[in-house]
């Protein structure tokens, strides 16, 4: 996960302090993407004596997370915050995407809907309808919705 990810970058950071604990101003389930998510982490540094170092420059824990992250998480900034804040409570909007791609009906009788999906999926991929960035934030349908159910289930 990325708090998981997150946490083992901390670590590596921190060999001589407690391990830390990330918090997120939002959870996503298995699957989803968070873009932009805040999170916050009491951090106290000590070397291998466990005497308490300074806290780190802003700029230099920023380095330091993705240097040890690598490529599937990224950290865009990283500030110094008030001790009263908390990412989870202190969060005054949140926005939630849902993307769903629909190709044109397929028949899929006798087919895998899951192999089907997949199949529609990069279709939709190398057709550019859904970019790069995005295939792996939608969800792709070999057919279309239907709304109407979708309306009277609300």
């Amino acid at each position: 996960t990325v708090q998981e990810d997150l946490e083992a970058a901390l670590v590596k950071i921190m060999p001589h302090s407690p391990p830390p604990k990330v918090t997120f101003a939002g959870r996503t389930d298995a699957g989803v993407h968070a873009i932009g998510n805040v999170a916050h982490v009491d951090i106290l540094r000590q070397d291998k004596h466990g005497k308490v170092q300074p806290p780190f420059e802003e700029a230099a824990l920023l380095n330091a997370l993705n240097h040890f992250l690598g490529e599937r998480v990224g950290v865009v900034a990283a500030l110094r915050v008030p001790r009263s804040f908390h990412a989870r409570h202190s969060a005054r909007l949140r926005t939630y995407i849902y993307q769903i791609r629909c190709a044109a009906p397929a028949d899929d009788r006798g087919s895998e809907p899951e192999r089907l999906r997949a199949e529609t999926c990069s279709s939709l991929l190398r057709r550019g309808w859904i970019s790069s960035i995005d295939a792996h934030r939608s969800f792709c349908l070999s057919r279309p919705l239907d709304t109407t159910a979708m309306r009277e289930a609300t």
